[in-house]
């Protein structure tokens, strides 16, 4: 909701619709499904509210961005969903090793572009009628909250699960740390995340990950 619901978007249809497929793509990397499912409940949303109609060239369109979108974002971790079979397919095919860190440069350059193409064709080429969108109340996305304690460790596992994933890709081959990453391997880099998760309660003060679980 913050992407879409932001001082950029308001009154912006054009930049409205972009910000909604960016957020489909950087969903679609952790579930796709979900992400489309999701998302195809806010453009209904999008179109009750601002009196547009359900079967329309706008909904058409954003399906299609949504879906092209979702597909690639799905494929720019290759440690994660579709990313791991097309990044193992293409080891097997060619023989060849592809960094972490280029294979998610590339994914998220061609999705982004991907999406400002579709963005453009839609008003240039297919001439959308998109004024309603002017109107716009992001609030019927809901209450924009901010993250709580388990939420933050979560994102932040995350987040830390990746940057090694790149750091080996980035540093140069002989660096220390690079050596050492890629020594572990990403199945050594999960078990380091998980292990710092153990130490880790929740607010509650359960135990924030569950190994035996």
């Amino acid at each position: 909701s913050k992407l879409m619901g932001n001082k950029l978007t308001m009154g912006r249809p054009w930049v409205f619709m972009t910000f909604f497929l960016i957020a489909v793509f950087i969903c679609s990397m952790l579930n796709p499904i979900v992400a489309l499912m999701l998302f195809m409940g806010f453009l209904r949303q999008v179109c009750v509210s601002t009196g547009m109609p359900l079967k329309s060239p706008f909904t058409a369109v954003m399906a299609i961005g949504m879906t092209m979108s979702a597909l690639l974002g799905q494929a720019t971790l290759p440690f994660l969903n579709a990313g791991i079979q097309y990044y193992a397919t293409l080891m097997q095919m060619f023989q060849m090793q592809i960094s972490y860190g280029k294979w998610i440069v590339f994914f998220a350059f061609v999705g982004l572009l991907m999406i400002v193409f579709i963005v453009l064709a839609a008003r240039f080429v297919l001439r959308l009628d998109v004024s309603k969108l002017k109107e716009f109340d992001p609030s019927i996305f809901g209450e924009k909250k901010n993250f709580n304690k388990d939420q933050k460790i979560a994102m932040g596992a995350f987040l830390l699960f990746v940057a090694m994933a790149l750091l080996s890709s980035f540093l140069p081959a002989t660096n220390p740390i690079a050596v050492y990453l890629n020594k572990l391997t990403i199945f050594g880099q999960v078990v380091i995340v998980a292990g710092l998760l153990l130490l880790l309660k929740k607010e509650d003060g359960t135990p924030f990950f569950n190994f035996n679980a």
